[in-house]
């Protein structure tokens, strides 16, 4: 244990120089105490790690952990391609899979669930640090879809993955190798047709095969495309998504463009049809979403209702029942 006294190079009355970041939210407030306390230390105690600011009363006014150098070799990230399995234990959404690309000579790209973001990154002796240039693509129309995901951190392979640990708030997250060939980001959400919703009356989706939709770029954004199958065909339409002339959320879909399939003679395309002509006139009007279920409706009350589809088994992660609630 070590005792001692701290001497400032400059008096109180002088503050200390700090570099202005514009720091909002509750980093500010937490940021101005933190000065506070420093200007006011003026002695220590340490024990191993561990170091405790005191006031001139002799009262302990801050405690502060050593950082952990880091062991990890820069080397071993270089030109690779990595995938969150998961942050804090828990896996990210379906559609908004952050991932991060380690260029050479110091680049980086990620997204974060939502947008796109490049710049560069370091190795200090204690972690890496990753600088962002700019979103790379336009504001993010759903923020509730981004995930806490930037590539800074102290870093550690354990089993073939990369574990990040964030120590300003003790966030762990882990990576997965992306392979080569993968596309990085683009991973759309995908839905699965549950019901028709035709005056009043909801029927299931009875079709042989899934009719299925998904918006491009893993999120709705001021304008893109969504597209799918209809059970046998493909479809693709344009959409827009106009927040500054509309008081409630809504989607603008362009006529869809079927692409003809060989489907079998047997095959049922009613549902085909019926899907869509009702596409075809959902306009300006509302869409919602929740709790796995995307409802998108015509101006005469016509409706579409999907649950979310699981891309791995390939069925949709809601039960039949929830279907029942838009009778």
């Amino acid at each position: 244990m070590d005792d001692g006294e701290l001497v400032w190079s400059s008096g109180p009355s002088d503050g200390f120089a700090s570099t202005t970041v514009g720091c909002g939210g509750p980093l500010a407030p937490q940021e101005r105490t933190y000065q506070n306390v420093v200007e006011a230390a003026e002695g220590y105690r340490r024990d191993g790690d561990r170091l405790e600011l005191r006031d001139a009363a002799g009262k302990t006014t801050a405690v502060l952990d050593q950082k952990t150098r880091s062991t990890f070799d820069p080397a071993m990230i270089e030109s690779t391609r990595w995938r969150v399995r998961a942050i804090d234990g828990k896996a990210p959404g379906t559609g908004s899979v952050p991932t991060v690309e380690f260029g050479s000579e110091g680049q980086v790209a990620w997204y974060d669930g939502c947008l796109r973001h490049s710049g560069t990154y370091r190795f200090t002796e204690y972690e890496l640090v990753a600088s962002r240039r700019g979103p790379m693509e336009e504001e993010c129309m759903k923020p509730g879809t981004r995930v806490n995901f930037h590539p800074s951190g102290n870093y550690r392979t354990q089993d073939g993955l990369l574990e990040v640990l964030y120590e300003d708030d003790g966030t762990k997250t882990i990576l997965e190798p992306l392979a080569k060939d993968a596309e990085l980001s683009r991973e759309g959400t995908p839905w699965e047709l549950a019901a028709f919703v035709e005056q009043g009356v909801t029927t299931r989706a009875a079709g042989e095969a899934p009719i299925t939709l998904t918006f491009d770029r893993g999120t709705l954004r001021r304008e893109g495309a969504i597209y799918g199958s209809t059970g046998c065909n493909d479809y693709r339409a344009a959409y827009e998504y106009p927040t500054a002339r509309n008081t409630f959320e809504r989607i603008v879909v362009a006529d869809p463009v079927s692409y003809p399939r060989e489907c079998p003679d047997t095959r049922d395309l009613s549902d085909e049809n019926r899907f869509l002509e009702i596409l075809g006139d959902l306009g300006e009007h509302p869409a919602t979403s929740g709790n796995g279920q995307l409802t998108l409706e015509t101006k005469d009350g016509r409706k579409l209702v999907f649950r979310q589809r699981n891309k791995e088994k390939g069925t949709p992660r809601e039960s039949a029942g929830d279907i029942r609630k838009h009778r």
